[in-house]
């Protein structure tokens, strides 16, 4: 009797406690998948009107105001310099003389400092024969476009890049070589060294204290390769990359130092062919890959505020890196990584994939929809952070993880 009322109870309570297990299962699901829900409500979704719908990439950086630059199509096919304030779209004047090039540009804006002074380029018809263009890097100040002063000698010159003290940086170049060059605050050009045996530098991103970032490449028959760096002065660093990568470029710096980029694996014996990239980060001079998103192996870092949460965008293998196929946004953050699909989904129902190219400090982060009619610039605002954790947790649930989640209640 004693015994069978034993075992009586002991089976009572593996039932209850099993039911008691499937109760908080069934509860956590519902309760993730319903914040999930919640936050993606919460978040704010601003469309660009006019932005760019036939080429991605067209939107570049995005300030601490909420400002975005970026290139707008008009129904002409012409691509006018643009920016938009709270959805707002304003064409940047063209400068004297300036003409529509052979691919519908007459000027593009490439970044924005937080004073709202813009940089980027114009067109210009090319100074010796041939009837093609040459270009000239711009500066767009309270509604004023002005030029850069260049070096003698080069046809092609671009700005890359401003920060809020007004030091730019960007590209002089000719056939066959590509020198990146500072304008001071007064306006002179001062050329930036290069890697020895590399032909090209691009400075990407330049920091208050004036430190830049990019790369340097080689480009011909034989090798396609490139290296990040950072310019101190005039003065050109490598940064190391990744074990197995030997490829790469950084596209971000904030005030603090910490640099983002990307990590390559080129294979030339492969038809010329890069067969690996991936998001990663330097501080204080050391590389680390940026956590991956489950079940999707490569990926790219754009943009970084100084906060140092990282946006970006994931592909599920290689194949889909070279055509393009279903980018994924991505948030790193607080050594996570966040799948922001939820929170864009509810505003772009025919989307087929998402790229984000860069984030303020306010936590505003530009980007653009691929969608059936084209590509759609937006401004999306995420909510609180741990909002955005939620969504995280949400992801990993919609993408087969719940055994994970669950796993604290077994």
């Amino acid at each position: 009797m004693g015994i069978r009322s034993s075992i009586r109870r002991d089976s009572l309570g593996a039932k209850l406690a099993f039911q008691s297990k499937a109760w908080l299962r069934a509860v956590l699901v519902w309760a993730v998948l319903g914040a999930c829900a919640a936050a993606g409500a919460n978040a704010q979704v601003t469309p660009l009107p006019s932005s760019d719908s036939r080429f991605g990439g067209s939107l570049r950086a995005i300030n601490s105001s909420g400002t975005v630059v970026g290139l707008a199509s008009s129904v002409t096919g012409e691509r006018s310099a643009s920016f938009w304030v709270n959805g707002m779209i304003t064409t940047l004047p063209r400068l004297p003389g300036a003409p529509t090039a052979g691919n519908g540009v007459s000027s593009e804006p490439v970044d924005v400092n937080n004073r709202g002074v813009i940089v980027g380029y114009s067109f210009f018809p090319e100074s010796g024969p041939g009837g093609g263009f040459d270009s000239r890097p711009v500066r767009w100040d309270n509604g004023i476009a002005s030029t850069l002063d260049t070096n003698p000698g080069f046809r092609f010159s671009w700005a890359t890049a401003i920060n809020d003290a007004g030091v730019i940086v960007g590209v002089e170049s000719d056939t066959g070589q590509g020198i990146p060059v500072r304008w001071s605050t007064t306006g002179a050009p001062t050329q930036l060294d290069r890697i020895p045996n590399f032909t090209h530098a691009t400075p990407i991103d330049i920091n208050s204290a004036g430190r830049a970032v990019g790369n340097c490449s080689i480009y011909s028959v034989a090798v396609d390769v490139q290296r990040p760096v950072a310019w101190d002065g005039t003065s050109v660093v490598e940064l190391p990359l990744p074990s197995g990568f030997n490829s790469g470029s950084a596209s971000a710096i904030n005030d603090v130092g910490t640099i983002v980029g990307n990590s390559l694996t080129y294979e030339p014996i492969l038809d010329d062919l890069y067969v690996q990239f991936r998001a990663t980060r330097w501080i204080g001079g050391s590389p680390e890959l940026l956590p991956p998103l489950l079940g999707f192996h490569e990926s790219f870092a754009a943009g970084m505020n100084e906060r140092g949460a990282v946006v970006g965008y994931a592909y599920a293998d290689i194949d889909s890196v070279l055509s393009d196929t279903n980018p994924v946004p991505v948030l790193w953050d607080g050594g996570s990584v966040t799948d922001l699909r939820p929170l864009l989904a509810p505003f772009f129902a025919n989307a087929t994939g998402y790229k984000l190219l860069d984030i303020n400090d306010n936590g505003q982060i530009a980007g653009e929809a691929q969608t059936a009619g084209g590509y759609v610039g937006f401004v999306l605002t995420i909510p609180s952070p741990s909002a955005v954790a939620i969504v995280g947790v949400g992801a990993m649930v919609g993408l087969g993880r719940r055994r994970r989640v669950l796993a604290i209640l077994r």
